[in-house]
């Protein structure tokens, strides 16, 4: 079940007001995104070393541990969770 636009837009209100319990959620919500581009970006060599998902944990974590630091007035949180998943990988 997707949520409704309104319910995301809230949502990303939450996060860029460092509410961790709202950026779990997103993550959560994006899982399956989020997922696909760490594919994409392990390529077939590191993918055989490294799970997708252990990466997606880890952005996780790094993304809850660094909110309280962040700016993301005027980001997309979805982007910065992509470039987590770079630096990670």
């Amino acid at each position: 079940h997707w949520p409704m636009a309104d319910d995301l837009e809230s949502l990303i209100v939450r996060v860029r007001h460092k509410d961790s319990e709202a950026l779990a959620a997103y993550i959560e919500m994006h899982r399956r995104q989020l997922l696909a581009y760490i594919e994409r970006q392990l390529g077939t060599a590191l993918r055989r070393k490294i799970e997708a998902e252990d990466v997606y944990q880890e952005v996780s974590g790094d993304a809850v541990r660094s909110l309280p630091a962040m700016d993301l007035t005027e980001r997309d949180p979805f982007s910065w969770l992509c470039q987590i998943a770079e630096r990670r990988i």
